[in-house]
C-alpha cells in the first residue's frame, strides 16, 4: 500500500487523463482475477474482457494476458507429455477457454459500439503504424524515445501503406547501428526515474490557471514544479521507492518460491521491458503496470517472520 500510495497515489500523473493512467486498472483486474487460489469461469471471462477493452485504450495492457497464457499452455503441455489429460481435463480446458473468448469478443463489441458513437469520422489515412513506433525506438539521438522530426516525417506520408514502407526503410538503416551502449542507455533512459518524466515532455506543465483554492495550487507549485523550492523533497522520495521497488523485484525473484502467479509477475515485467526496448520507449509507459511491479517487488515481504508478540504480564492482585 505504501508503495502503490507514494509511486502512483501522490503522483502527479493521476491527474492527468490519459491513457497511461486510465488504463492502469486493467492490468490490475487481470492480475485480481488470475490470483485467485481456485478461479472460476467468471474469472477468466473477465480476465478476457479487461484485457481486450484495455487493449484499445493502451495495447499494452494486453502483455500480462499473453504472460497469462504462456504460463497456461505450458501446463497445459507438461500434462500431456505426463499422460495426466482426461476426458474432464479437456472439458475443463475448453470451456475456460470459450469463457475467456466470450470475454474478448464483448470487449470487442464494446469498442465497436463505442466508435460508432464517436461524432467524428476516422480517416484511416491518417493513422501511424506500429512501424512508426518501431522506426523511433531505434533512434539514436533520443535513445529510443519520442522524436520530433520522425513524427512529422510519418505524418508527411499518407496512407497505411505509404508510412509503412517509409518507417521500415528508416528503421532497417538504424538497425545497423544499435550496439551495446545504445541498448544499455534506453534502458537507463527507461527505469532511471522515479517520477517517471514528469515535466520531461509536453508544454502543459507551464500552463498556469486562476484556482479558487490558493493553497492547493501553491502546494503543487512548490513540490511538483521543477522551479519549486521544494521539488527535491518529491523528487527524492520518488526515487527512493522507485529504485527500492525495483531491487526488491530482483530480491523476490531470487529468494522466493515460484507459482502462478509469480511467474505471470516475471513475465509481465519482462515483456513489458522487451516491448520499451524495440519500440518508442518513455518512463511514463511504465505508469499502467506499475501495480504488477509492486505486487512482484513486495511477494516476498509476505514470507518474512513478524517477532513474536510479547506475552503480557499476569496482573498481581493485591
Amino acid at each position: 500500500f505504501i508503495f502503490y500510495f507514494i509511486l502512483i497515489g501522490i503522483s502527479p500523473w493521476v491527474i492527468i487523463p490519459y491513457s497511461d493512467t486510465l488504463g492502469i486498472i486493467f492490468p490490475s483486474i487481470v492480475l485480481l482475477n488470475y490470483s485467485k487460489e481456485r478461479r472460476k469461469l467468471y474469472n477468466y471471462f473477465l480476465i478476457g474482457l479487461a484485457s481486450t477493452i484495455g487493449f484499445f485504450l493502451k495495447p499494452t495492457v494486453i502483455i500480462i494476458m499473453i504472460a497469462i497464457l504462456i504460463i497456461e499452455l505450458i501446463k497445459f503441455i507438461d500434462k500431456i507429455i505426463k499422460k495426466e489429460v482426461s476426458k474432464k481435463t479437456l472439458k475443463k480446458y475448453l470451456i475456460v477457454s470459450l469463457m475467456f473468448i466470450l470475454g474478448i469478443a464483448i470487449g470487442k463489441i464494446v469498442d465497436l459500439t463505442l466508435e460508432k458513437e464517436y461524432p467524428y469520422e476516422i480517416d484511416r489515412n491518417h493513422s501511424m503504424t506500429i512501424y512508426h513506433y518501431l522506426m523511433m525506438g531505434a533512434n539514436k539521438e533520443t535513445n529510443g524515445g519520442f522524436n520530433l522530426t520522425d513524427f512529422w516525417n510519418s505524418v508527411n506520408h499518407y496512407g497505411v501503406q505509404e508510412k509503412k514502407e517509409y518507417n521500415i526503410s528508416i528503421w532497417k538503416e538504424r538497425l545497423k547501428e544499435i550496439d551495446a551502449n545504445f541498448l544499455s542507455n534506453k534502458m537507463i533512459y527507461i527505469y532511471n526515474d522515479g517520477t517517471f518524466a514528469w515535466e520531461g515532455e509536453g508544454e502543459f506543465y507551464n500552463s498556469e490557471f486562476e484556482y479558487e483554492n490558493k493553497k492547493i495550487y501553491n502546494f503543487y507549485l512548490e513540490y511538483y514544479k521543477k522551479e519549486g523550492k521544494n521539488y527535491k523533497i518529491f523528487f527524492s522520495i520518488h526515487q527512493f521507492f522507485w529504485i527500492t521497488i525495483l531491487l526488491f523485484c530482483f530480491i523476490n525473484v531470487i529468494i522466493t518460491k515460484l507459482n502462478d502467479v509469480k511467474l505471470v509477475l516475471l513475465l509481465t515485467f519482462i515483456g513489458q521491458t522487451m516491448f520499451l526496448m524495440i519500440f518508442e520507449a518513455r518512463a511514463r509507459y511504465l505508469i499502467i503496470y506499475l501495480p504488477i511491479f509492486i505486487c512482484l517487488g513486495t511477494l516476498f515481504l509476505n514470507n518474512l517472520k513478524l517477532p513474536k508478540k510479547i506475552e503480557k504480564q499476569e496482573k498481581i492482585s493485591v
